[in-house]
This record gives structure tokens, sequence and C-alpha cells, in this order.
């Protein structure tokens, strides 16, 4: 009599692990972005931060899983990579630090007083903390940072500007009179 009432309860407690296996498989899990920029330091909201293609910002509960991650912000260094999200009731966190792109250097003189030869050449040169002053020229990349800019052309004086370059898809222009 005993062993016929011990196989149903057997089948029930076997069915009723193979749910709750079931169920923590496929739990969703909560995911967080924590996107940072290097330059200038401080915690952005990416223009586009995806986890095969879904946008995370408008779901914000992934089933566990391999998914390609991808992170674009202007002016910034974008990321692509695989991450794997392993079941769990703590929310997955999403950090990472965008680096700057070098922007294209573009300069724009303007004159009170043309001159004479529109051939003539002018010299620009950046300084910055390490450096003493390093010729650049337009279309040249450099690196998002301050910097003195002077500007020397013969028969005039010559141009300073104080700039902090930021992240951008465009060129700077450094806009000289």
């Amino acid at each position: 009599m005993y062993k016929y009432f011990l196989i149903p309860l057997l089948l029930i407690s076997l069915f009723s692990f193979e749910l709750q296996a079931d169920e923590k498989n496929n739990l969703s899990r909560r995911v967080e972005a924590k996107i940072f920029a290097s330059f200038p330091k401080m915690e952005i909201s990416p223009q586009i931060c995806t986890l095969n293609g879904i946008d995370i910002k408008n779901r914000k509960n992934i089933k566990p899983g391999e998914y390609k991650l991808r992170i674009k912000h202007a002016g910034n260094i974008s990321i692509t990579t695989t991450i794997e999200i392993l079941p769990s009731n703590q929310p997955y966190i999403i950090s990472h630090i965008l680096n700057p792109k070098d922007v294209k250097f573009k300069l724009e003189i303007t004159y009170d007083i043309e001159p004479e030869n529109k051939k003539q050449s002018y010299i620009c040169r950046v300084k910055n903390e390490t450096s003493s002053g390093i010729k650049v020229v337009d279309g040249q990349k450099i690196k998002l940072e301050s910097y003195l800019f002077e500007v020397f052309q013969s028969g005039y004086q010559v141009a300073t500007k104080r700039v902090v370059i930021m992240p951008s898809e465009n060129p700077y222009v450094l806009k000289c009179h």
C-alpha cells in the first residue's frame, strides 16, 4: 500500500524540482548601465547602449545569456564586446569608460588689414602641460585637453588663445583675429 502512495509523491517532488530549476534558468535580470567618459571625467548617457541591438535604456530586464554589447557616444571611441549575463537576483551592472577620439584641427584667421602677400605663411604652435610648443597644421588630429595656442605670422602680433578641446565628431576650429 505504501509503495503505490510513494511513487506519485516521488513524481510530484521531481516535477516540482524541475519547475524550480527551470524558473531559475529563465530568471530575468535587471541591467543597469554606468558609462563614464575619460575626458572630461564624468558619467554620461550614451546615444547607443544595446544588447543584441535592444536598447537597454528602454528595457531593463534581460534574460541570462550571451549578448553583444554596443556603446556609442559622440566624440568617443565606440565599444563593441561580448558579455555573458548569468542568472542572479542582483542587478547586472554594465560599467565602461569611453575614451575620446582625437579631433581634426582647423585654423581660421581673419585680419583687420590683409597681408600684402596672400601666400604668406603662419605658424601655429600649441602648448600644454607636457610640451613647450608643438607645431600643428590644418587637418592634423590632436588629443582632447587644455592648450595654449600661439599663431605667429611675420608683420603681425602673436595671437594667443587658451582653450579646452572637448569631445566632438566635428573638427575643432580655432578662430584668430
